[in-house]
C-alpha cells in the first residue's frame, strides 16, 4: 500500500480518535476559558446571492439612503448610502427573529424593533419583545413585553418618540396574555395593554396597527385570532376584525358597517397619506358558503382545511375613516394569507393599490380588477413606495429584497448582504471538504471549505443541488460521490455528484405516515 496516498483518510482518523479521547478528559466542571477560546475565529464561506426572507423596511424620512431592513429570523441591517454596503446591528441581542422596525419620524437615530417574525408558518422564529436605539442602531436596550413573541407592527408618534404602539401577536404554538395593542408614554419603561379582546378565555392577538397622520391619536387595528399545532394551523375565528380609536388607546370600537363577520383571519391594513379617510383592508374570509358556521368552526378548531370552498382573500375600501366599508375586489385576491397578507396604496394615488403573495398584484382602479403588478420576486412580504416619487420601490421575499426605480419594471437584488437562513448544514470527506447547506425557500446548496491560492470563495462557488426548502443532506462517508438530500416534508433524494443523476427515494409505503417540515435523516454507520 502506498500509505501517502492514504494520508487525507489518515488524518481523518487521526483526529477522530483525539476528539473521542478529549471528549473523556475531565474538565472538573468548567467552562473553556476566553483565553483559550480566542485563537478560534470563524470565516464567512456564503452564501450570499440567495439572501432570506426579508419582512420589513423602515427608510429615514430626512433622507432615503439611509434604511433599515428586517430579515425575519436573519436579523437586522443598515445602509447609510442606499445599498452601496450594508452592516449587521443585530448580532449581540438576544434574538435573531424580526417582526417590525420603525424609525421616530422627529429623530432617525431613535429606531424601535419589534422581534418576533408574524408572517406565521412551519419556521417562523420567536422574538424576546422590543428593542431601542437612540444612536441609530449601534447600540440596543431590551424595553420589554419578551412574552409577546410575534410583534407585527410598531408604531412611533410623529412629534413625541417616547410614545410607542405595539401590535402583539402572542406566542404561536400556546395561548398566553401577552396579546393586543401595547403603549408606552415612557419610551418603554413601562407599558399599558390598551387594547385586549379575548374569545371566551382565549386571548386574541393583533397582527396590524396604522395611524392617521393628522391625527396620532387616531389609529386602526386588526386581531387575528389563530393558533398552530404541531398537526395543523387554526387560522380564523370570531374574534377577528378591524378596531379603531380616536382618544390614543383610551376607547376602541369594532368597526364593522359593509365588512364581513362570522370566521375572518389575517387582516391587513393600508391608509392612504394624502387622504387618512380612505383605508383599504384584506380580509382572509373564511367562511364557507357550503356549510354551516358550526361545522365550518370545528374544522378551523381541529386545524384542518377546508372540506368545501370558502370565501378567501376580499379587498375592502372606506372613503370615511371606517364608518362605512364597500367591497371593492369582485373576487379572492392572492393567497396564504398567514404568511403574506399585506396590502400597500399608492402614497400618492389612492386608486393604486398592491397585494402581496406569491406574486405582487396591483389595482389601478380602487381595487375592482386585478393583476400582475411586474414579474419578479417570489414569496413577497413587504414593499415599501417612496412617498415622494411612486417610481422609488422597496421589495422583501423569501431570498432577500430588491429596489425599483421605475416602478418595478426593473429591479436590482442585493447579493451583498450575508442573511442566508440555513435550516442544517453538513460536511463531506473530501479534502478539501465541502459544505451543503438547506436554505429556507431556496434549495440545497454545496461549497468549498477553502481554495487554492489566495482567492476567496465566490458567488459561482457555490452548486445548487436541490430545490424546494432545502433541510438535511448526508453525504456518504466512504463514497463522496453519493449525496442525500431534502425539501420539506421528507422529500427525500439521491444524487449523483459524478453524473447529475438525481433521484427520487422518499419513502412512500404507509400513506398514514406524516413527516415533518423538517425531517432529519442519517446515514447509518453499519
Amino acid at each position: 500500500m502506498n500509505w501517502w496516498n492514504e494520508l487525507p483518510n489518515i488524518r481523518m482518523i487521526s483526529f477522530l480518535i483525539w476528539s473521542i479521547l478529549y471528549a473523556f478528559i475531565p474538565l472538573d466542571g468548567q467552562e473553556l476559558s476566553s483565553d483559550f477560546l480566542k485563537h478560534f475565529r470563524y470565516r464567512e464561506l456564503g452564501p450570499t446571492r440567495q439572501g432570506g426572507r426579508v419582512v420589513t423596511f423602515a427608510v429615514s424620512q430626512h433622507d432615503p439612503f439611509v434604511y433599515f431592513v428586517g430579515a425575519g429570523p436573519g436579523g437586522l441591517w443598515k445602509t447609510v448610502n442606499n445599498g452601496n454596503t450594508f452592516e449587521s446591528i443585530f448580532d449581540n441581542e438576544e434574538t435573531s427573529g424580526i417582526g417590525h422596525v420603525a424609525i421616530a419620524p422627529s429623530d432617525q437615530n431613535i429606531v424601535w424593533v419589534g422581534t418576533g417574525e408574524s408572517n406565521l408558518r412551519n419556521s417562523t422564529q420567536y422574538g424576546n419583545g422590543l428593542y431601542k436605539s437612540t444612536d441609530g442602531g449601534k447600540t440596543w436596550s431590551n424595553k420589554g413585553l419578551q412574552k409577546t413573541h410575534h410583534i407585527g407592527k410598531v408604531i412611533i408618534h410623529p412629534e413625541n418618540p417616547n410614545v410607542v404602539y405595539v401590535a402583539a401577536q402572542g406566542q404561536y404554538y400556546t395561548d398566553n396574555e401577552e396579546r393586543g395593542v401595547y403603549k408606552t408614554t415612557n419610551s418603554g419603561n413601562s407599558w399599558k395593554k390598551v387594547l385586549s379582546i379575548k374569545h371566551g378565555k382565549i386571548h386574541v392577538g393583533v397582527t396590524d396597527l396604522v395611524m392617521d397622520p393628522r391625527d396620532p391619536n387616531v389609529l386602526y387595528a386588526t386581531s387575528y385570532q389563530r393558533i398552530r399545532r404541531p398537526w395543523g394551523f387554526s387560522g380564523a375565528g370570531p374574534k377577528s376584525g378591524i378596531y379603531k380609536t380616536v382618544d390614543g388607546g383610551k376607547n376602541w370600537k369594532k368597526l364593522s358597517g359593509g365588512l364581513p363577520s362570522g370566521l375572518l383571519g389575517k387582516i391587513g391594513l393600508a391608509i392612504f397619506p394624502r387622504n387618512p379617510d380612505i383605508l383599504y383592508a384584506i380580509i382572509e374570509d373564511a367562511n364557507s358558503p357550503e356549510m354551516s358556521y358550526e361545522e365550518r368552526w370545528i374544522e378551523i378548531q381541529n386545524g384542518k382545511p377546508s372540506s368545501k370552498l370558502i370565501v378567501g382573500n376580499i379587498v375592502y375600501r372606506t372613503d370615511d375613516a371606517g364608518l362605512s366599508w364597500r367591497q371593492a375586489s369582485e373576487g379572492n385576491v392572492g393567497g396564504r394569507p398567514n404568511y403574506y397578507g399585506q396590502i400597500i396604496v399608492d402614497p400618492n394615488d389612492d386608486k393604486v393599490v398592491y397585494v402581496l403573495s406569491e406574486k405582487v398584484d396591483i389595482s389601478r382602479d380602487s381595487g375592482k380588477t386585478w393583476k400582475r403588478a411586474f414579474e419578479y420576486g417570489g414569496d413577497n412580504h413587504v414593499l415599501w413606495i417612496n412617498p415622494k416619487d411612486s417610481r422609488h420601490m422597496l421589495l422583501g421575499y423569501d431570498y432577500g429584497f430588491a429596489r425599483s426605480y421605475d416602478s418595478g419594471k426593473n429591479w436590482i437584488h442585493f447579493d451583498n448582504i450575508s442573511m442566508a437562513q440555513l435550516y442544517a448544514i453538513s460536511i463531506d470527506m473530501d479534502f478539501p471538504y465541502n459544505v451543503y447547506g438547506g436554505m429556507q425557500d431556496f434549495g440545497t446548496w454545496k461549497g468549498p471549505s477553502t481554495k487554492k491560492g489566495r482567492f476567496p470563495i465566490r458567488f459561482e462557488d457555490w452548486e445548487h443541488v436541490r430545490g424546494g426548502d432545502g433541510f438535511y443532506s448526508q453525504v456518504d462517508p466512504t463514497n463522496n460521490r453519493w449525496l442525500y438530500c431534502e425539501s420539506q416534508f421528507g422529500e427525500l433524494a439521491r444524487n449523483d455528484q459524478k453524473t447529475g443523476e438525481r433521484k427520487p427515494i422518499r419513502y412512500r409505503g404507509n400513506k398514514d405516515l406524516r413527516f415533518n417540515w423538517s425531517a432529519p435523516i442519517l446515514i447509518s454507520p453499519h
